[in-house]
């Protein structure tokens, strides 16, 4: 057997093996992409907001108070009380990170290889990503979970009839948001199943969802769309087929042996791949209007970081990130879901 270097006894004491110092690789989650925690982390897509909850509010319907008249007509003035308004509760998140301030000072100068207390605070920070993106492509149980943050399933709710027919998930009686889709039928949002990813099926079905939830308002509202910005989303199940598609279309493609990598548009939009939706079977495509869709921060507390000393352990630090939030949507009827079957279950 050759001798090599690491069998040489003392030369093994001697040198540090570690050629490249502060580097490390993160393997901490199985995910490839975290749009959801991206999009919340990044404060300039969340809008902040304080008190002791986020109000939802939309008017409904009209008063029927424009009519024809002639001449000398007598007035008929009308007026109804249009304003419905519901609220999401803030929902609170944490993670959390310790150490000994002898081994802060272990880690130092010559002797450190990476930065351990830095390798610590990135293990909370990757678990809280974890969570974020796995409460956002979910849903609580029902009502009686007070802890779980609202995620899409909270809001877009499954149905196989074509049509706005998204009404109040399972274990919520009271609607999202407390607003009853049974009493206001504009507070459901769009839905469709769909057995095949052709254009015949799927595709044909998204079109036509896609002009359903376009929804412009015909005069500016605070808080209202104009202008909706449109985000699409499914697994890679999905978008794999959706690939393969386009490239029986295209008559040009060259030698790529992957041409349409990242290249699935759809109504001038990528349709983004969720990981966090691979392992779902019923394949689901959702379309989200981000203008009525919001995360919603409490004001101070988007990652916040506070550390103390340990009690009964002066040497040992105890850190925390803590992260209040929920979603809000403020028109359902902006949001679509087509699916196999009911991804949320």
């Amino acid at each position: 057997m050759a001798l090599q270097l690491d069998g040489i006894a003392d030369l093994a004491k001697a040198v540090l093996d570690e050629p490249h110092r502060g580097e490390w690789t993160n393997l901490g989650t199985d995910l490839q992409d975290h749009p959801a925690a991206t999009m919340l982390l990044r404060e300039k897509s969340v809008k902040v907001s304080g008190g002791t909850a986020v109000k939802v509010r939309f008017a409904n319907g009209t008063s029927g108070a424009a009519r024809n008249v002639g001449m000398y007509s007598i007035d008929n003035v009308n007026q109804a009380d249009r304003m419905v308004e519901g609220s999401v509760p803030w929902r609170h998140t944490e993670t959390s990170y310790t150490w000994d301030l002898h081994e802060f000072d272990a880690n130092m100068g010559t002797f450190e290889v990476y930065n351990l207390i830095e390798e610590r605070i990135d293990d909370g920070d990757v678990d809280m990503v974890k969570l974020i993106e796995s409460d956002f492509w979910g849903r609580p149980t029902s009502s009686t979970d007070t802890v779980t943050p609202f995620g899409l399933g909270y809001w877009l709710v499954y149905n196989a009839t074509e049509g706005f027919n998204g009404a109040d998930q399972t274990g919520f009686a009271a609607g999202p948001a407390g607003i009853d889709s049974g009493t206001y039928t504009r507070w459901k949002n769009y839905t469709a199943q769909y057995t095949n990813i052709s254009k015949t099926d799927l595709v044909r079905k998204m079109r036509k969802a896609a002009y359903k939830v376009n929804f412009k308002a015909p005069r500016p509202s605070p808080g209202g769309n104009l202008n909706p910005r449109f985000g699409y989303y499914t697994n890679y199940d999905v978008e794999e087929q959706f690939s393969e598609i386009l490239e029986g279309q295209n008559q040009n493609l060259g030698f790529a042996l992957d041409p349409m990598d990242g290249k699935v548009v759809f109504r001038s939009n990528p349709v983004v791949v969720v990981s966090q939706l691979d392992a779902n079977a019923d394949d689901p495509v959702c379309g989200i209007d981000w203008d009525v869709f919001q995360f919603m921060v409490l004001r101070g507390w988007n990652m916040r970081k506070s550390q103390r000393v340990a009690p009964d352990q002066h040497n040992v630090v105890r850190a925390w990130t803590d992260l209040s939030y929920n979603t809000r949507c403020s028109n359902r009827r902006g949001l679509f879901l087509i699916a196999k079957g009911d991804p949320w279950t």
